[in-house]
């Protein structure tokens, strides 16, 4: 029995073969007890949290991964065991270098999809786009980042200087710096954005160049839907240096009109006139009260003119459009009723 298992196949003998095959089933049914203990351990720790749900997501992945790792890590530290050569163990020891580094960045890259859903569900409770969409911004930042130290690793790993590459050529070395320039312009830009918050996804911003609602804010750049229904691609590098008119965040929203009326309205009826918008006014649910102004505004040359000036406690566009809409109506009516004739802006003649 011993010299069957002495017998070379291939340049190795019988128990050689026999150990690999020890090794795969012990590794792989190590891989699953690991995970079970993994699996087990890292749930109870996450139940204690606020944020069990979120973990629970993504735990699956982890686990996996811990688990290859330490599987990984057994096999080659008893890889000795087997007596398979310097050559082996040479490249045994280069893949293993090779492989957990990068089993390791897998499990922080997973993490980034914990710490963004945390982000946004702390976000959530603001009920703040802006911080939902900063959570996706965190994502993407986390992303990058942890791509460019794995590439740096492996290239450093594989022993490729990536300096020559970059500076080698004058020209090509202005080229890259002038664009990764640029890169970083925007993404300082977009930092800016999110900390500084001049705006938030749902805003109307009107600013030189362009005008309209924020559909995304971006790493990069941020996208504007323009009242055109065109998408507008602004680079965050840009807006931070521009001048924002965020019509959003206003606190109110105006309603100015002037009404010209013919000098032929009895003076009673113009009285009762500004008296009934008023009144129109402070029974209005969304109208602040406190800024309701109608009066008298000037004689002019065919018309005698009515200021109105109010403002409406509503939150986005639509709404105000609607509630115009309402009120002018309401005034028509009132004029229709008091039967008083409104001038024509454009008369040039009596």
């Amino acid at each position: 029995m011993q010299e069957f298992l002495l017998h070379k196949i291939y340049g190795l003998q019988v128990w050689q073969y026999l150990g690999i095959l020890g090794f795969l089933v012990g590794g792989f049914l190590a891989y699953k007890i690991l995970g079970w203990i993994f699996n087990f351990f890292l749930l109870k720790l996450c139940s204690k949290t606020k944020y069990k749900e979120i973990f629970e997501t993504y735990i699956k992945t982890i686990y996996k991964l811990s688990s290859l790792i330490v599987v990984v890590y057994l096999i080659y530290d008893n890889l000795e065991f087997l007596k398979l050569g310097r050559a082996f163990k040479k490249t045994a020891t280069t893949a293993y270098e090779l492989i957990v580094p990068l089993l390791i960045f897998g499990i922080i890259y997973k993490l980034t999809y914990v710490v963004s859903d945390i982000i946004k569900h702390l976000a959530s409770k603001t009920n703040t786009k802006f911080d939902k969409s900063f959570a996706s911004l965190v994502r993407r930042t986390l992303k990058v980042i942890i791509i460019i130290i794995g590439i740096i690793y492996l290239l450093n790993y594989l022993k490729i200087d990536i300096t020559p590459v970059i500076a080698g050529v004058s020209i090509g070395g202005l080229a890259v710096a002038l664009a990764a320039q640029e890169t970083l312009k925007n993404f300082f830009g977009s930092i800016t954005i999110y900390l500084d918050r001049p705006f938030e996804v749902g805003d109307w911003i009107i600013s030189p160049g362009f005008e309209g609602t924020v559909e995304e804010i971006g790493l990069r750049s941020t996208r504007i839907r323009s009242f055109n229904n065109s998408l507008i691609t602004v680079p965050n590098g840009k807006i931070i240096d521009a001048v924002i008119d965020n019509m959003g965040k206003r606190n109110y929203r105006r309603f100015l009109q002037f009404l010209r009326i013919s000098y032929e309205t009895p003076t009673t009826i113009i009285e009762d006139f500004i008296s009934g918008i008023k009144s129109i006014a402070n029974e209005h649910k969304y109208v602040v009260k406190e800024n309701i102004q109608v009066s008298l505004h000037e004689f002019a040359e065919y018309s005698i003119n009515i200021r109105i000036n109010l403002f409406f406690n509503v939150p986005d566009y639509l709404t105000e459009l609607e509630l115009r809409q309402e009120l002018m109506e309401k005034i028509l009516q009132l004029a229709e009723n008091l039967k008083v004739n409104f001038e024509k802006a454009n008369r040039l003649f009596s």
